[in-house]
């Protein structure tokens, strides 16, 4: 007998936690972190993380990553923001693939001079979200970002650094992963 197929509330919950993960939180120093135990319990032991569009993708970030590599890529992003939100606008649901797309809004202030409203960027993404056969697990995400924003992003951190306000450097792997 075929297994039954995940509800549509299990695959929404489970496409929100998966992009909702990535939320700073307050860490006890008092600095903006990761939940890294978060990011891991919506994500089944196999599953990728990858980044789009293609052409933007390869010259960025040039492989598919484990969730293990997706919490390094955010560790190295961490000390260059000031801090990040994620607002999640759509979700679409495909019951029958164990799919799902979201349209959302990252909201990323990199660290540097000037007001926080100047300094804050928002980058649209798209991601298209695929579940384990119970619906409860993330098989994969692949995350459609804005390359335009992406770059103000980095200039910004770069304008930060001249600054004398923010670390980033080549040798952070910023520079390769989603550098010029």
């Amino acid at each position: 007998m075929p297994a039954e197929r995940p509800t549509y509330e299990t695959l929404r919950a489970t496409a929100i936690e998966c992009v909702q993960s990535a939320s700073p939180i307050l860490a006890p120093d008092g600095e903006i972190a990761i939940d890294k135990s978060r990011i891991s319990a919506v994500r089944a032991p196999s599953c990728t993380h990858s980044w789009g569009p293609h052409y933007f993708a390869l010259s960025r970030f040039p492989k598919t990553r484990s969730t293990n590599d997706f919490i390094t890529h955010m560790e190295r992003m961490i000390p260059n923001l000031e801090t990040w939100a994620i607002s999640i606008q759509d979700v679409v649901v495909d019951q029958e693939r164990r799919v799902a797309t979201l349209r959302t809004y990252l909201f990323m202030t990199p660290k540097g001079l000037g007001s926080k409203k100047e300094r804050t960027i928002m980058n649209e993404e798209l991601w298209y979200v695929t579940m384990t056969e119970d619906g409860k697990k993330v098989q994969s995400a692949e995350e459609y970002v804005d390359s335009e924003a992406s770059a103000a992003v980095l200039k910004k951190m770069r304008a930060g650094k001249e600054a004398g306000v923010i670390w980033y450097s080549d040798q952070s792997g910023l520079e390769g992963e989603c550098g010029e």
